[in-house]
């Protein structure tokens, strides 16, 4: 992510919650509040919260990913699967010029 996007448009931050990991460290994730399927990075911006799914160009969602997506969106958030930075940025843009995706 550009840091010019960080830093002027409201506040993003990413959720640790990819990769493989040890059965004590997986164990103290989870009790400190770990949750699959939650998705990679949010953006707070205009009072909103906006929710982005990062995967790879041949990558997909996983069956919790789908469900946790589907109660978040149900919930009236925005939620992105993105699998660029160019469909990534087009999406930021639209949403600071406050179109409607």
């Amino acid at each position: 992510m550009r840091n010019e996007l960080r830093v002027v448009y409201g506040t993003f931050f990413s959720v640790p919650n990819e990769g493989k990991r040890g059965v004590v460290n997986a164990s103290r994730m989870i009790a400190q509040g770990l949750l699959a399927g939650i998705p990679d990075l949010v953006w707070l911006i205009d009072e909103t919260v906006v929710f982005f799914e990062l995967k790879a160009k041949n990558g997909s969602t996983s069956a919790k990913q789908k469900l946790i997506h589907e109660n978040l969106r149900a919930e009236g958030y925005e939620v992105h699967i993105v699998k660029t930075f160019t469909e990534f940025e087009k999406i930021v843009c639209l949403r600071i010029n406050k179109q409607t995706l």
